[in-house]
């Protein structure tokens, strides 16, 4: 499946029973088994994600009208831990496939190169920063100089 993806990627996403959301990962050429992660997890780890650049934005607005050189380095480990919460939400199984989940995160953990990314969410209204879903360890960042 990994050599098959990086034509691109695909993300189905559709309620399932209770607060859980059906995931399945795949192509154009086959898609993994579908598991389920807590929709309030998933809620959650966007929520904190959210909070944070809504911090980094204010911080900026203020540096703004002081005149004072904004610097929201300080704010990036944050948010790379939130990041990271996000990616656990996506790719901790609560019921379905676990390898499914497993070999998905291993396969983006490990792309080098951008590849197209399609998301397609189909009965819920849900709403997610994918662009801070974290994919590396958040306790090696580089220093910020």
């Amino acid at each position: 499946m990994e050599a098959k993806m990086r034509e691109g990627l695909r993300l189905n996403i559709s309620p399932e029973q209770g607060d859980q959301y059906k995931l399945v990962w795949g192509c154009n050429s086959g898609e993994l088994r579908a598991y389920c992660v807590s929709g309030e997890r998933v809620r959650r780890a966007s929520e904190e994600v959210r909070a944070i650049l809504d911090e980094i934005s204010e911080h900026c607005k203020s540096c703004e009208i002081t005149g004072v050189k904004y610097d929201y380095s300080a704010s990036l480990p944050n948010l790379a831990f939130a990041g990271e919460h996000l990616a656990e939400a996506l790719f901790t199984p609560i019921s379905g496939n676990e390898t499914s989940a497993a070999e998905a995160r291993t396969f983006i953990s490990q792309i080098q190169q951008p590849i197209p990314l399609t998301v397609i969410i189909s009965g819920t209204p849900l709403h997610l920063p994918w662009a801070f879903v974290y994919r590396a360890d958040p306790l090696n960042l580089p220093p910020v100089l």
